[in-house]
């Protein structure tokens, strides 16, 4: 046993011994070197987009309100504020740069998307070609879309408050994935609910109101005309939509449908953050803007040490594993020269000063309240009683209009009825009895049909005209009545 063991030893050492040393293998340390450099500068791109999209979402602009641009035509009610990149030091040395996002022009740019504008066109009941079911994808894409940029915007916003500047671009490619895998699944879920909730829009159809564009001001109504969408009361129409949705949900077709138009939001907003396309520039020079582009030059030039230090153990790393260790110790003593002799390891030294101003901006998130979108009515009672009263102005106006000319053609008939009496007297006496019943006839037949014509439109004209009266005395009766009960309930409510 005792022999055994020392011919294992006796083996190992002649093993040891008859070992070649290994040839150092330039040609794969180069190229794996280059491959590790590649791979973190994608890295660090990825850590510029993160950071820049963290520090857009602080500024709350990314469109997440159903009742703002644009989705609506309400521009969004934001202040505007500064945010920080390249921040160096602590206590009171800290500084950094300060960047500004317009709230104005971001939320121009944001308005002029061929989808949005492509979305309020199917939505416009002014659109010819608009119908209950363009109406009803159109509603159910905007909800998605302002869904998935309120997670996204979350997301970002969370990064930028929890992570420090350092983090953000060392994390960058997990942070990266994170912010497009979490959008893609709600997006994919939420269009299932989108779509059952919505249903009823599909009975959507276009009416036609009459509308006081001086609505809210005092004197007369200024009349005017406009479309709007209306859903029709149809319960037939709804458990068949109903039955025709839970079909395509058990056959798997809504859950598809969900994740292609998920997909298409992912490859749209998030594969290249939405984000990168706002508009930005120096708070200290307006004129100069500032971008993702500008963030990753920005950290090659005054984060150069976070680039050295990853860089400087790659280079230890594979000179041990392809060259030798000699190679390995001569790579870090290298490095501990730049580390003492140069700046490019110095965490607290910027090298491009330009722009890098005292203190820091802050992480505030300015407010930003969100409302469901202003529902489209018909007339208040106050707009109709005006309307009313304006369609009675203007019959009686057409009455005096038409008064006139009836008067013309009393006269015209009155002439023809004398004509036809100078025609009798020169007939014969003898022929006289026979002849003159014809045009006497004729003649009280064309007073009567003018008597009659006369009749009607003055009628016709003072019912429509007392119906709308009557129709605006009952719409201000009801009004009263109302604020009468109100006024009660009210003392009622004091007196307890």
């Amino acid at each position: 046993m005792v022999e055994n063991k020392g011919t294992a030893i006796n083996n190992k050492r002649e093993s040891k011994k008859n070992k070649k040393p290994k040839k150092p293998d330039f040609q794969k340390f180069i190229k794996t070197f280059g491959m590790q450099v590649f791979t973190f500068i994608i890295s660090l791109f990825l850590g510029a987009v993160v950071l820049y999209s963290a520090r857009a979402a602080q500024t709350n602009l990314l469109p997440t309100c159903l009742n703002e641009q644009p989705f609506n035509d309400i521009t969004a009610a934001i202040k505007s504020i500064n945010v920080d990149f390249n921040i160096f030091g602590t206590g009171d040395s800290i500084k950094s740069t300060k960047i500004n996002f317009p709230v104005e022009e971001n939320s121009n740019l944001i308005d002029k998307g061929m989808f949005f504008k492509t979305l309020k066109h199917m939505m416009d009941p002014k659109n010819p070609s608009a119908t209950g079911f363009s109406l009803f994808f159109a509603t159910i894409f905007q909800k998605m879309i302002a869904m998935h940029f309120s997670v996204s915007s979350s997301i970002f916003k969370t990064i930028n408050s929890s992570l420090s500047e350092l983090f953000i671009i060392l994390l960058g490619p997990f942070l990266y994935l994170f912010s497009i895998i979490i959008p893609l699944i709600v997006d994919m879920w939420y269009f299932l609910y989108v779509w059952f909730s919505n249903l009823d829009i599909l009975n959507s159809q276009k009416h036609e109101v009459k509308i006081n564009a001086n609505s809210g001001k005092r004197g007369p109504a200024v009349i005017g005309k406009s479309v709007i969408w209306k859903k029709e009361s149809s319960q037939l129409w709804s458990i068949i939509y109903m039955i025709i949705s839970i079909c395509l949900f058990v056959l798997s077709i809504l859950p598809i449908l969900g994740l292609v138009f998920a997909v298409l939001f992912l490859l749209m907003y998030s594969i290249i953050p939405y984000t990168t396309h706002l508009k930005s520039y120096f708070a200290t020079d307006s004129t100069k803007s500032y971008g993702v582009l500008s963030v990753f030059k920005d950290i090659f030039i005054n984060k150069t040490y976070i680039f050295m230090y990853i860089i400087s153990i790659f280079l230890i790393m594979d000179a041990k594993s392809f060259l030798s260790g000699y190679s390995a110790l001569i790579a870090f003593i290298g490095c501990l020269i730049l580390y003492f002799f140069t700046s490019m390891y110095d965490s607290n030294k910027p090298t491009a000063v330009e722009h890098i101003t005292p203190g820091i901006a802050g992480y505030e998130v300015p407010s930003r309240h969100c409302k469901p979108p202003p529902p489209v009515h018909e007339p208040s009672l106050m707009d109709r009683v005006k309307i009313a009263a304006h369609d009675i102005k203007v019959d009686a106006k057409k009455a005096v209009e038409v008064f006139p000319e009836m008067m013309h053609e009393i006269g015209h008939a009155a002439k023809d009825v004398g004509d036809v009496a100078l025609d009798i007297i020169e007939i014969p006496i003898d022929g006289i009895m026979d002849v003159a019943e014809t045009p006497i006839t004729l003649a009280m037949d064309g007073v009567k049909k003018i008597g009659k014509k006369f009749t009607n439109e003055f009628a016709t004209l003072g019912k429509t005209g007392i119906k709308d009266i009557e129709a605006g005395v009952k719409d201000i009766a009801s009004g009263v009545e109302k604020s009468s009960e109100l006024a009660a309930e009210a003392k009622v409510a004091k007196m307890q």
